[in-house]
């Protein structure tokens, strides 16, 4: 793992971090064949927390259960990160190049979101450290994230911030529609209502 790389220098070490035995991530990397920047981060970190609690990578093994009937591809989806606002994110990525197509599964909106094609190590040190980015593409309001992290505390490894009522339903975008949830409880569902699988050009 390239500790100078501007993600590792700007965010350091995950926090809140779930250790992630080197067999495990075998067995992740024999199935999914991760790419090297995200299959060095994980054996150095395991699974945790960077950017104040914002970005958190997860096994995406688990991410799956929540994504695979919600994305249309012809290639295979691999989530393994979400926001701390329960967005997930993941990549397409074809014949095994090193090309990736990374997206963002938007339950709010429930849409998907294009992020940025190319290799994954200039995805994590430019996409992911360019303030303000995800919040303009995921259409989360900097204040609103500040307000609610201010009032509800940060989000940790097992939470996340959701709105009572879905935007795409008609809910609002204000503190009083936004509550803290457990992520497993708040991706199930958002999942569930997720009727057709949901479509993207990249």
């Amino acid at each position: 793992m390239n500790q100078d790389s501007l993600f590792c220098t700007m965010f350091g070490k995950a926090i809140d971090s779930e250790p992630l035995s080197s067999e495990n991530l075998k067995k992740i990397n024999e199935k999914l064949n991760l790419p090297i920047f995200l299959k060095e981060l994980l054996h150095s970190d395991g699974f945790g927390g960077y950017a104040d609690d914002f970005l958190w990578t997860c096994d995406p093994t688990y991410l799956m259960n929540f994504t695979q009937n919600a994305i249309s591809s012809d290639y295979s989806a691999i989530p393994f990160m979400r926001t701390s606002f329960g967005d997930i994110i993941f990549y397409l990525r074809k014949d095994n190049t090193d090309i990736f197509h990374f997206c963002a599964l938007n339950f709010r909106h429930r849409e998907l979101v294009h992020l940025f094609n190319g290799s994954c190590e200039d995805f994590f040190n430019t996409i992911l450290t360019e303030y303000g980015f995800l919040f303009h593409k995921l259409k989360i309001n900097l204040d609103l994230y500040w307000f609610t992290f201010e009032k509800l505390g940060a989000a940790d490894r097992n939470s996340c911030y959701g709105y009572i009522t879905e935007p795409a339903d008609g809910g609002k975008d204000c503190p009083e529609n936004i509550t803290k949830y457990i992520v497993s409880e708040y991706f199930e569902k958002a999942s569930a209502m997720i009727k057709t699988p949901l479509g993207i050009h990249i």
